[in-house]
Formats: C-alpha cells, sequence, structure tokens
C-alpha cells in the first residue's frame, strides 16, 4: 500500500497570505518522496485552495512514479477536502471547483481512498507546508518588512485556527526579530551541488536543506539519489554540519 498525507496552510492571514502545500509519500513504512512548495500569495489564497494544490501535486507525483497500480492511502487534516473528494459535500466555492475538478480527473483511475486525520497526526506534511513558508519567507523578508506593524498585528488576530491571542503577540514578535536578523546578514549559504542537487546552509536555524534541481526553486527537496552522487552528497553534508559546529 502506498500511504500519503498533505497539507496546505495559508500564513500568516487566512485568506489573502502565502499559500503552501506539503506532502509526505510511503511505501512500506519508507518515505519515498516528500516534498513543499508555495502556490501563490495575496488575493485568491486561502488554506482550502492549498489543500487542494496539495492533493494535486501528490496525485501527480503519484502518476510521474507509476505507482497507480497499488492501493492509495490519502490522509488530510481537511474536513472540507476530504468530504468533497468523497462525495459527502458539494463544492460551492468558484475558487475550489476547478481545482476540485483536477483532483477528480487525476483520481479517476487510481484505487484510492482519503481519509480525515486531526492535525496532530499529520505532522510531517504540516511540517512540510511550514518549510515552503519559511523559505519563501527568508527570500522577501523586504516584504515581510513593508508591512505596518498595526497592520501585521491585525492580520495574525483574525487566524485563530493557527493562533491564540497569546501566540499571536509573541509570533508578531518574533517576526519582528526575525527581520531585523535578516536585515544584518544574509543566512543562507549554498555549501555546493552535484548533477542533480544543490545543498545550502541556513545559519539562522542551524540547518543544511538539500534541494533536487528537476523541481522549482519553490520547492524544499525531493528524495531519490544517484549512487554516484551519494559521495558528494556526504561531503558536502558534513562541510555544513562542521560549519554549524
Amino acid at each position: 500500500m502506498i500511504e500519503v498525507w498533505i497539507d496546505g496552510c495559508c500564513w500568516p492571514v487566512n485568506p489573502g497570505g502565502t499559500a503552501c502545500t506539503g506532502y509526505v509519500i510511503k511505501k512500506g513504512g519508507l518515505t519515498i518522496a516528500k516534498g513543499s512548495k508555495v502556490i501563490g500569495e495575496g488575493k485568491g489564497m486561502t488554506s482550502n485552495v492549498a489543500e487542494y494544490h496539495a492533493l494535486i501535486h501528490v496525485l501527480e507525483e503519484i502518476k510521474k512514479r507509476q505507482l497507480y497500480t497499488e492501493e492509495i492511502l490519502i490522509r488530510s487534516d481537511s474536513n472540507l477536502l476530504v468530504n468533497q473528494m468523497n462525495g459527502n459535500w458539494k463544492v460551492k466555492a468558484a475558487s475550489l471547483f476547478p481545482l476540485y475538478r483536477e483532483a477528480k480527473k487525476l483520481a479517476a483511475d487510481l484505487n484510492l481512498k482519503i481519509k480525515w486525520v486531526p492535525r496532530e497526526l499529520n505532522e510531517e506534511a504540516d511540517a512540510m507546508s511550514r518549510v515552503a513558508f519559511k523559505n519563501w519567507k527568508a527570500k522577501n523578508y523586504d516584504q515581510i518588512d513593508s508591512q505596518p506593524e498595526k497592520k501585521l498585528n491585525s492580520d495574525l488576530h483574525t487566524f485563530p485556527d493557527f493562533l491564540t491571542e497569546v501566540e499571536t503577540r509573541r509570533e508578531s514578535s518574533r517576526i519582528e526579530e526575525t527581520v531585523e536578523g535578516f536585515k544584518k546578514w544574509n543566512p543562507m549559504e549554498r555549501i555546493g551541488e552535484t548533477k542533480n542537487f544543490f545543498v545550502d546552509l541556513d545559519k539562522s536555524e542551524d540547518l543544511i536543506l538539500l534541494y533536487g534541481k528537476e523541481i522549482s526553486d519553490d520547492c524544499s527537496f525531493k528524495l531519490g539519489i544517484r549512487k554516484e552522487e551519494i559521495d558528494s552528497l556526504i561531503d558536502l553534508l558534513s562541510k555544513g554540519k562542521k560549519h554549524l559546529d
């Protein structure tokens, strides 16, 4: 069986924030692919739009990897997406109908089940969508800095699904500190690359990031390493770890 977890989010406000997706694909308990992507920002962006894009991305990935002959179980923490895809709820939003139609088309010839899971059981996919937002924020900190402080706090308060009132104040303060830090230095450093991968060092979070060249800059990473690249990647990752130490 192929097991899949998907997630979509819209940060820091919903609607109108930055819509991001994340997914994790496993076979026999082993992760065979994972990825995340920024869909867009501003008008028309919602968490529901992001959820549908996450489903579409993972269905495309399943077909690309020719996994369509196997039983597939997709888990999502979106009640709306799961119930609409299973025919329990109608699709009323005009912004979602084209995405729903595309997802149904991709799923038509698959042995597919879609089930709801609580958010706490969808941590891996949720983390992937947050990686996409974090990378977008790192590349666009000037845009974050351009928002007036009152507007930023107001936007955060309108998104209770992700942040409580206390968490909102804490998140607002953290973003301000992050912006100030980005003004002083650029935390991202490219350590090197191989034929199919980039390796970056994120000094702000003490992370070493592996990017597949076959996907866009908005994606975080995708597994699938050729044997001839393993030694080069190990060397690059070791270099990054020594730098952090």
